[in-house]
């Protein structure tokens, strides 16, 4: 499901909460079924995996509150950490990386994001981690981090060449 609320103008950055979440829950719970599953996509480190519980209860209530109807919730992504999470969606559907933003701050499209706010701060640590690969999701990454942060970055190899074919020198202890 694809929503776009232009009637939200609130800035989320400046709420002091995570106001982006309610908001979304909004939107999605009145086109929920009744024992739908509802799958959110916040993984390890995310602010809202400290608020999981309350989030739950929050949904719980618009349920009830909406048709008595009972929704499940799952958070798929919640142990794996942001770079596994990026990478993977790079690799695999590298399209829809230019589409997404987490900036707290950004509320038009188009608009740049701050750099600043703890999921830019995320984003910018994932990306960098992410542009250490020596690969095209690495030079896809260092792109990234020129066009959302305007930061350059250049990855030195060790220049230490070892031959394929060099024994290898296996240390044995010897039992006495």
């Amino acid at each position: 499901i694809h929503i776009e609320s232009n009637w939200i103008t609130g800035d989320a950055y400046n709420s002091r909460g995570l106001a982006q979440h309610i908001l979304w829950l909004c939107n999605i719970i009145p086109l929920l079924e009744h024992k739908d599953t509802l799958y959110l996509g916040y993984n390890q480190n995310d602010q809202a995996m400290l608020h999981e519980e309350s989030i739950n209860d929050l949904i719980k209530a618009a349920c009830k509150i909406q048709e008595e109807k009972i929704v499940y919730t799952h958070y798929p992504l919640k142990y794996f950490p942001k770079t596994d999470v990026l990478k993977t969606l790079m690799e695999e559907f590298p399209y829809l990386v230019d589409l997404c933003t987490s900036c707290e701050a950004v509320r038009y499209e188009g608009e740049k994001v701050c750099g600043e706010c703890v999921p830019c701060i995320h984003l910018k640590e994932a990306l960098l981690n992410i542009s250490l690969n020596n690969s095209e999701v690495g030079e896809k990454a260092k792109q990234l981090l020129k066009d959302k942060f305007g930061l350059k970055v250049t990855v030195e190899q060790d220049e230490k060449v070892v031959e394929e074919n060099e024994p290898y020198e296996e240390e044995c202890i010897k039992e006495s």
